[in-house]
């Protein structure tokens, strides 16, 4: 570890959005600290993305308050479009998703972003296939996957109460986010934990274009 990066779950409730000096809006991750003692892991990666031009590539698991590496995910992100010089940044996903509760706050990274992100899917399921729903244009490779997965107990610390909350909260997002797709239609996907090609994503209006 190069830096100390922590994250404070907590019940929904406002908080006040400082993303430019590293706290972020989330109902489920109110803040995170990236105190970092040499070249922080967000840094690191930020770095990385940069050498790759318009292009960030998230092609790892979404931390998890089980691994001990919550919030790392969301400041890497952060750190990342940061970085990024390209007016039309795109984040290509590869990953089989992770926290939900950090998949939120990473949406709500790419939402307050003052650039549209263009988001890739590859291989996007669970938590990872939230984040890519997020982004502004959303584009599916052509041998891509998409799949949604129901909210269980490794989500949260909390019990099922709070896991319920999280799928109302999962629902609420996707709708709002693509409003031609209604929130029965998108619980359906997230009960059925169904997959989608590329084909089946354009048909089903989720993905802009195959690309």
């Amino acid at each position: 570890m190069h830096g100390r990066h922590s994250v404070t779950y907590a019940a929904p409730k406002p908080v006040v959005n400082h993303a430019s000096g590293g706290t972020v809006v989330s109902s489920w991750v109110s803040r995170f600290d990236d105190e970092p003692t040499a070249e922080s892991v967000a840094t690191r990666f930020a770095r990385m993305s940069q050498e790759r031009g318009n292009r960030i590539l998230l092609d790892d698991v979404i931390a998890s308050p089980m691994t001990g590496e919550s919030g790392q995910t969301a400041a890497w992100l952060s750190a990342s479009l940061k970085s990024c010089s390209a007016s039309k940044p795109e984040l290509q996903i590869v990953s089989d998703g992770g926290s939900l509760a950090e998949a939120f706050c990473m949406a709500d990274i790419i939402r307050r972003n003052k650039r549209a992100v263009t988001g890739k899917a590859v291989h996007a399921k669970s938590a990872a296939a939230v984040v890519w729903c997020s982004c502004a244009k959303r584009l599916i490779a052509s041998c891509g996957i998409v799949q949604f997965h129901r909210p269980h107990s490794s989500n949260s610390v909390a019990g099922p109460s709070v896991v319920a909350e999280m799928r109302r909260e999962m629902l609420d997002k996707l709708h709002s986010w693509i409003p031609s797709i209604s929130r029965a239609q998108f619980a359906r996907w997230i009960d059925d934990e169904q997959e989608f090609d590329a084909d089946a994503a354009v048909a089903a209006g989720l993905a802009h274009g195959i690309g």
